[in-house]
Parts: structure tokens; sequence; C-alpha cells
């Protein structure tokens, strides 16, 4: 990181707010800046201060590649606070979960299965099914997440940073808001650092405080330069770098390092124009640690080494030589120890002008390879991160692919009461869909892409949207084409829920009757119940009460507690 320059005021307030919270008044600061501007920087320094008190520090990162990913930084840091890593199987990953939740805790804990669900771990066996739906599981996980917190702070301060949540998917956002409620006297300090534009949820808080980082000077910019060049840059050269990077300490330092990297060559050295121009030199100097650089940007700002050697293909010796040379240029910093290495871009912007630096076709034959190879070697990101798999598919133009994993991310979504990232998915979804030639192979993808949008986007827009209605008609029609009775039932019920909603009293009479005539040829129970249900809540609301008594009494010849009580 850059030493910490200009930036006294804001350590001091951030020491002060640490200071609170160490005694249990707790406190949230919201850090806003440009890229570029020194955030990351900030709370380096605010680490390195808080280390002089025994303290506990928890670290969610969000990422450009997860924002419809529900809770991926929680998931992430709970990973790498449990220990578990790639090579471990189902029994050790619940071994160590346990012992996580166990130490916070005093104790067994009583959400264990739900934390193994949120990390997708085969805990069933070892612990039961849970059986609770999905809103109430997203409750009790949105609970259990907060109160771990708590928990945790009640042993020792926590000092908990939550970083560029300008790309915060909507689950952690509403673990955020959350924490912001409950933390008011808990000996946490919660910093939330993002860029401008994003609305944290802040509203009526006393105990939060707003922190915008500015510009620096010249007077401290030249002090990053003199920093890492010392004092043999000449006068002229450090004006044009103070001119040029307009006081954005990332941009101060990376023009600086490649002036400094090029020998600068007295009056006669050229300043790079731009940051992207200063990172591109930084970059060609490297040889053929580039080809390196562009594969890791390629795959995302973070990466694991044992993703990156396999679609490298190149030797683990030449790979390390390589990489080292990255992380001395402090282009590229490392974590962990083999076999879990992992590396991430010192900045969003150094990974963004690597990966710029590809030529098109070379980035959409890197994506097709990086996809490959998740889906052959890494099942655990495929199977449960299909999203990042469907994203390389498509910068690598190969939306037929893509398609298939956007709906499997929908459903997973949708499996965790998590709405609208699963809308987000299925909207993509759809719309690739679209662009794709009708037949009758993909007329049955369609349906189950629709199948799973409609109670999606119900959730997230209410019953009587127009848009729901246009989305179930049109599964329909999909049902009646091709001749569909798995799904058609469950479609024409809830298009009768919409109408019903909706008010549109003459459609929902009809949608009644093909509920009722669909209920029939079945022969199904449920759906038989399904459907006096209809019948007695439309009749009901138009005040046709014997109508309704009588599909009551009708249902409940049907009704059995065990077999149709959820």
């Amino acid at each position: 990181f850059t030493p910490l320059v200009g930036r006294t005021t804001e350590l001091h307030l951030l020491l002060d707010r640490w200071q609170l919270a160490c005694d249990g008044e707790g406190q949230v600061v919201m850090i806003s800046g440009e890229p570029g501007i020194g955030k990351s920087c900030l709370l380096q320094g605010l680490c390195m201060h808080a280390a002089e008190t025994e303290h506990l520090r928890m670290q969610l990162q969000c990422s450009p590649y997860h924002t419809n990913s529900p809770l991926y930084p929680a998931i992430q840091q709970i990973i790498r606070e449990a220990g578990i890593v790639s090579s471990d199987d189902g029994d050790a990953k619940l071994d160590k979960l346990e012992a996580l939740l166990e130490s916070g805790n005093n104790g067994a804990s009583a959400d264990i299965q739900i934390f193994s669900h949120l990390l997708s771990l085969p805990y069933q066996t070892r612990y039961g099914k849970l059986s609770l739906p999905a809103q109430q599981f997203k409750e009790r996980l949105l609970n259990a997440l907060v109160d771990r917190l708590c928990q945790l702070a009640a042993h020792r301060p926590v000092l908990f940073l939550f970083e560029d949540t300008h790309w915060i998917d909507p689950t952690s956002l509403e673990f955020l808001e959350r924490a912001i409620g409950r933390l008011q006297d808990v000996h946490v300090l919660l910093v939330v650092a993002h860029r401008p534009g994003w609305q944290p949820p802040i509203s009526g808080h006393s105990h939060v405080t707003s922190l915008q980082l500015s510009r620096l000077g010249r007077v401290r910019s030249a002090d990053i330069v003199r920093g890492i060049a010392g004092e043999t840059l000449d006068e002229n050269l450090v004006a044009q770098i103070l001119e040029r990077a307009d006081g954005v300490p990332l941009f101060i330092e990376e023009l600086t390092k490649s002036l400094v990297e090029s020998g600068f060559g007295g009056t006669a050295a050229v300043v790079p124009p731009t940051l992207q121009a200063s990172l591109t030199e930084r970059l060609d100097r490297l040889g053929d640690a580039k080809e390196v650089a562009q594969i890791g940007a390629v795959i995302g700002r973070e990466f694991s080494h044992a993703l990156l050697a396999a679609v490298a293909g190149k030797s683990e010796a030449d790979l390390q030589v390589v990489i080292n040379r990255l992380v001395q240029s402090e282009l590229l910093f490392r974590r962990g120890e083999p076999p879990e290495t992992s590396y991430s871009f010192k900045h969003s912007l150094v990974r963004d002008t690597a990966y710029g630096s590809l030529l098109f076709a070379s980035r959409r034959r890197w994506h097709r390879k990086v996809a490959e190879t998740l889906e052959g070697d890494f099942v655990e990101v495929s199977e449960g991160e299909p999203e990042i798999v469907a994203h390389h598919w498509l910068e690598a133009n190969e939306p037929a692919y893509a398609t298939p994993l956007l709906l499997r991310a929908g459903r997973l979504a949708s499996g965790r009461s998590a709405s609208k990232e699963a809308v987000a998915h299925l909207e993509k979804c759809l719309a690739l869909h679209d662009l794709g030639v009708s037949n009758e192979l993909n007329k049955k993808r369609e349906l189950q892409i629709l199948a799973a949008f409609g109670p999606a986007l119900m959730t997230v827009k209410g019953f009587g949207n127009s848009e729901i209605g246009e989305i179930l008609r049109r599964a329909y029609a999909v049902c009646e084409q091709i001749g569909d009775e798995e799904h058609i039932f469950l479609i024409a019920w809830n298009l009768w829920l919409h109408y019903q909603v909706g008010g549109d009293l003459e459609r929902e009479n009809q949608q009644l009757e093909k509920v009722a005539y669909l209920a029939e040829s079945t022969n199904s129970e449920e759906y038989q119940l399904e459907a006096h249900h209809a019948v007695w809540t439309s009749a009901f609301s138009r005040g046709d009460f014997r109508r309704a008594m009588r599909h009551c009494a009708d249902g409940l010849t049907i009704y059995s507690p065990e077999k149709h009580h959820q």
C-alpha cells in the first residue's frame, strides 16, 4: 500500500471512533472516495494502529463479479475464518465450521444448519434436514449473521471492514442494514468504504459518521513522490507528476514508479500522460510476466494459484518466476501458503489496465479457457457460483453455454429467498434465450426460465404487477405449444392469483375455470386442493359465501396435515 500521507485528520477520526467502540459504544463510519483516492490505504493505517489493542478483525470484500451472488462477501469471510480449503472433504469442512461457531459462542451453535446451508455443505446427515420456507430461512440467516457479530464482540472488540460496497449484492445490503441497526451498544467499529454515487443505508442513526476523502494538495502529493523516488527526481518531473495525477494518491504512486523503473533519465524523462499509460508501461517492462497478469485479469481482481496455473499452462517453476516479478513490482499481492495461495491486483484500476491491454480475440480465447477449466476442474465453483462461469462464457461470445448457468444461478438465488438476485440472473437469462433460434428444445428451456422467473418477479414487484402477467401468459402459451403438463397448472394458478390481486375480475373468472379444469384432469390431490383454494378465495372476496364454504368443505376432505402442511 501507498504510505499514509496527508490523512492525519481522517485517521484521527477513525481512531476516535475505534476507542468509542472499544468502550462499548458501537460506531459506523462510511468512507466515500473516488477510485485511487486512498480508501484502502486509510483502512490499512487504521488496522496498524488498532493492532495495539487486542481485537478481532473481520473483512468483507464486495466484487464486481458477484453483484448478484447472495452474501458472497460473508461466505468468503467465513470460509477464511474457519480455515476451510478446497482440498477438504465435506466432513472436514463441517468440522471446521463447527469449531469456528463454537469458539465464538461458548458451545455448540444453534445455527449450525443455517451456516452449513449458506456454505452449501452436506450437513443433512450430521445435523438433520432444515425444513424452513425460503423467506423464513433468509430471516434466520440474516439474524444469525448479526447475532454472531454481536457474540464475538462480547469477548473482544471487533474491527469490521466492509469494502467496495458500491458492488454489494442485495442480500448483503440487507445484512449491512441490520448490522448498522444493532451495533450501537456493541464493541464494534464498522467501516464501510465505497465510491461516490452509492447511497449507504444510514438514515436516522446517530452512531454513523460519514467521511468524504478529498484529493491531496501539492505538498502532500510531493511527499508521496519523494517517498518513492527520493530526492533524485528532477523538480520539473515532480511538477509534471503532480499536475497529471491531480492529487489522486494511486495516480501519483504509479506515475512515479513508472519513471523510477524506466531509470528516469534526468530532465529528458517523459511522464506518462495518464494512469493507464503509466500502468501499461510498467506491465510492458515485465516481459512474459505481463501475459500472466493479463490471464489473472481475465479471471478477476482476485484469483487462486490453482486456477491461474490450470489456465496459464506453464510449468510451476516458470509460473513462480513471473508471479514473483509481479509481486515484487507491487502490481499483485499474494496471500496464503501453497496449495491455497491466492492473488489480488493492487487496485481494480490495475486489473482493468491489464485486461484492457488484451486484444479482443485474446480476451475471448482466455475467457473460454477459464470457463472450460472451471467446469472441468473446479466443480465447487461451477455448481456453487454458476453465474461466474456464465460470465466467462458470455465474454467468450458463447451465450448458448451461459444461458443454462444463469438459469441455475437464478434457481439457487430463489432457493435462498434472494429474489432480487434471482430476478437479475433470470432476466439476463431470458434476454439471452430470446436471441437464439426458436425450436422445440429451446421452447422447453424457455419454459424453464419463465417458470422460475415469474415467482421470483412476484416476490420483488408484487403479485399484481403488469410485467408478471406478461411473463405468466407467455409461459402458459409455451406450455400449450409443447404440450407440457408438468408446469401448466402452477403457471395457471399463479396467473389466477395475478388477476385476483390486480382486480381484473373478468380475467380472474376465466382463469379460475382453467385452474379447476386442469386440477381435475391431473387427478392430483395437491392440485385439486389448490384449485379449491383459488375458488374459495375468489368467492369470498366477492361475497359469495355459500360457494366459498362449499369449496372450503371440499378442500378439507382432501387436506392432510402430514401431506400438505409446509
